[in-house]
């Protein structure tokens, strides 16, 4: 079992979770091959394999996090609509999902937004309100949202059933190449490398590849610490992790 402590709260990941995270995915999203990269095989001397989320089920792997958050509260009983915010891909995740038991979404999104991923994201049934110039602004929106109407915020990637659901990315990765030694994890708030972390944990090493010169850093081998300050507001229960 891996416990994550913060704050004097207790949350606990435990391979069961992953697992339950993966069946309820099961024939809903892609089933995407590892594929091989003779360029950055050549960069580094190792087989180097690629994982392409792009071509998941509404275009990102953020689709993972948010079905199974959505599929385990709906099932409880006690769901009956959700909000989030996101300028893009954990918006149409959350959409998505919602629209496939039914349940109302409202996605609150920046002004900003590129007109594609608002229709692509009201496409998948959601409603969406722009709120302000930044993330910031459309998160404050959101949070007024939910207070006004009892809907319930899904969260991008601070949430332990969303982290489980990015962790698949992982049990497929050990399915379809079970003497993996390292996997390159790229970083943001912190939900998808705290996911795959949490699958891995103790079996090899975890790197998270951030932009641009860090990035191709990693993958000639330079190894560097997880730095929250490159991370604008990393998630408090990911951090733990």
């Amino acid at each position: 079992m891996k416990k994550i402590l913060h704050n004097g709260d207790r949350y606990m990941l435990e391979l069961k979770d992953f697992e339950a995270a993966a069946d309820r995915l099961k024939n809903v999203i892609h089933n995407i091959p590892l594929s091989t990269s003779a360029t950055f095989s050549a960069m580094t001397g190792a087989e180097v394999y690629l994982k392409y989320e792009n071509q998941q089920k509404t275009g990102s792997f953020k689709v993972r996090g948010a079905y199974n958050k959505i599929m385990k509260r709906y099932a409880e009983g006690d769901l009956h609509a959700v909000v989030a915010s996101s300028a893009g891909n954990h918006a149409q995740g959350v959409a998505f999902a919602a629209s496939s038991v039914g349940v109302k979404s409202t996605i609150v999104m920046p002004r900003s937004t590129p007109i594609a991923k608002v229709s692509a994201t009201q496409g998948y049934g959601a409603d969406v309100v722009l709120a302000g110039n930044i993330y910031d602004e459309a998160y404050a929106k959101a949070c007024e949202i939910c207070e006004a109407t009892g809907a319930e915020f899904i969260h991008p990637f601070d949430d332990e059933d969303v982290m489980a659901g990015q962790g698949t990315i992982a049990l497929e990765i050990l399915r379809d190449l079970p003497f993996v030694d390292m996997i390159f994890v790229p970083a943001g708030g912190g939900g998808l490398i705290s996911g795959e972390h949490g699958i891995g944990n103790g079996k090899m090493d975890y790197l998270a590849a951030f932009a641009g010169e860090t990035s191709m850093r990693l993958m000639k081998g330079i190894k560097e610490v997880f730095d929250p300050k490159m991370i604008l507001n990393p998630g408090k229960v990911c951090y733990s992790l």
